[in-house]
């Protein structure tokens, strides 16, 4: 399964990340809403997990 994974707290969204590809997901991490969004128009993903507040662009706006 290939999930997109964004968070802003890099030590949160590599402690996730590294548990997700553990437990045998694909993960693509990105640490903005602009590149969550950008990533989810260009890649096929079938999960999305958002942070809520990010930089540039919300988890909601994405």
């Amino acid at each position: 399964m290939k999930l997109l994974f964004a968070e802003d707290e890099v030590s949160m969204a590599e402690a996730v990340t590294d548990i997700l590809t553990y437990h045998n997901y694909s993960v693509d991490t990105v640490y903005d809403g602009a590149d969550a969004l950008e990533y989810a128009r260009t890649e096929n993903y079938d999960g999305i997990i958002l942070d809520i507040m990010m930089p540039k662009k919300n988890g909601l706006d994405v």
